[in-house]
């Protein structure tokens, strides 16, 4: 099976870190059984948990960061969490 992804790289646009989008979340478009369409968004964790619907498949994922301080340097690391609901 073939899935037809959304025009534009909705996943590339969330692991870009000059982007401020930083959750992505594909759906099947009603009725089919290849055709997704994207979300994303900028508002974090909490945004992109409110766009989950519990009667439908999704395939998405969210940014996190990771700091760590010790002395006077400070280490971020980005880490790109995947979900299948």
């Amino acid at each position: 099976m073939t899935l037809n992804l959304p025009a534009g790289d909705a996943w590339a646009k969330a692991q870009d870190p000059d982007d401020p989008t930083n959750w992505v979340l594909l759906s099947y478009v009603d009725g089919s059984k290849t055709d997704l369409t994207a979300v994303s968004g900028t508002g974090g964790l909490a945004e992109f948990c409110a766009a989950l619907k519990d009667d439908a498949i999704h395939y998405g994922g969210f940014v996190v960061y990771g700091v760590d301080g010790r002395g006077n340097i400070t280490s971020r690391r980005e880490k790109f969490v995947q979900i299948t609901w």
